[in-house]
């Protein structure tokens, strides 16, 4: 799973097996809802991936970047 973020950790590679159920849990763990079922309850939340403490850098968008 690749993720495309200004709050993912540069560099970060994370070898815990995700699937769309860590999704859901970073959406629930963000949100602070309750799990929808066992399976996203258990699930990894991908949290470790990201950093909300601090900005790091510009994040702003531009197009120069893709052309």
């Amino acid at each position: 799973m690749i993720l495309n973020s200004p709050y993912a950790k540069r560099g970060y590679i994370d070898h815990t097996a995700a699937d769309h159920t860590s999704l859901l849990k970073f959406i629930e763990t963000t949100f602070g809802l309750t799990p929808l079922s066992q399976r996203d309850a258990a699930a990894d939340g991908l949290t470790s991936a990201f950093t909300f403490s601090s900005s790091s850098g510009d994040h702003s968008f531009s197009w120069r970047h893709f052309f």
